[in-house]
């Protein structure tokens, strides 16, 4: 009876798991749409909402993915001519296309589509914001962002990301082909975030920051620990009073 409780224990434990991890990741594809990939989600500069993300697995999420100005009110991003505005300046091709590191294990070692190309905006561009509604609520996600420009020499290519308004972290694109940026947030009650990307200038300036960048993000709720300590005493509780049966 005592092994068959520890079996069960074991066995609920492994579901827990299954069942918090059961969502993928969910990534996005800056740039353009030259090679779509199954499970990536893609933005392009002329982007307004992705209505249903899916995850690295290809399945729905029912996560949407919106352009919004500073406010949170959506907009239509156009094609910016001259900097200013809420949205991307445009996109290039000037990313590298071979990662190593952080970089690789979170988007693809080698050769790849997602890296090499990218959206980005100047000093005349504040950043924009992106709000995902559908989140779970209360919960913490944690956000990968990766930046690359194959540029030798100045001006600084910094690009500061946040969430929610919170503190940010910057990510230098220059000749960049392994870092990755990290952030952890928390949703709010209604299940929405909203992201910041850009130089910074209406948060809190990335050093020396003329033009920034954005190639790859991930994003994955964190599975909340005092769950899995419940279900654990709970088990425990049950196979103690089996044990003694």
């Amino acid at each position: 009876m005592r092994r068959f409780s520890e079996t069960i224990m074991t066995v609920a434990i492994m579901g827990f798991f299954a069942v918090t991890t059961s969502t993928g990741a969910v990534l996005f594809d800056f740039g353009n749409d030259d090679a779509p990939v199954t499970g990536v989600n893609v933005v392009l500069q002329s982007t307004a909402v992705i209505a249903d993300l899916v995850d690295t697995t290809g399945a729905s999420t029912g996560i949407s993915f919106t352009l919004v100005d500073s406010g949170g009110t959506p907009i239509t991003p156009g094609f910016e001519l001259f900097p200013g505005g809420d949205d991307f300046r445009f996109h290039n091709e000037s990313g590298e296309t071979a990662v190593s590191g952080e970089a690789a294990s979170y988007f693809g070692a080698g050769t790849n589509s997602i890296t090499y190309d990218s959206l980005w905006g100047d000093i005349g561009d504040p950043g924009v914001h992106f709000k995902l509604e559908g989140l779970t609520p209360n919960t913490a996600y944690y956000y990968t962002f990766y930046a690359s420009r194959k540029a030798t020499t100045s001006p600084s290519r910094n690009t500061l990301f946040s969430v929610d308004g919170g503190p940010g972290v910057t990510l230098d694109a220059i000749e960049n082909s392994s870092e990755v940026a990290h952030l952890t947030a928390l949703s709010d009650a209604t299940g929405s975030s909203i992201l910041f990307m850009g130089n910074g200038l209406e948060v809190a300036p990335a050093p020396d920051s003329e033009f920034w960048y954005i190639q790859a993000m991930q994003i994955e709720a964190i599975p909340e620990p005092s769950s899995l300590l419940l279900l654990v005493s709970t088990l425990g509780a049950i196979a103690v009073r089996r044990w003694h049966r």
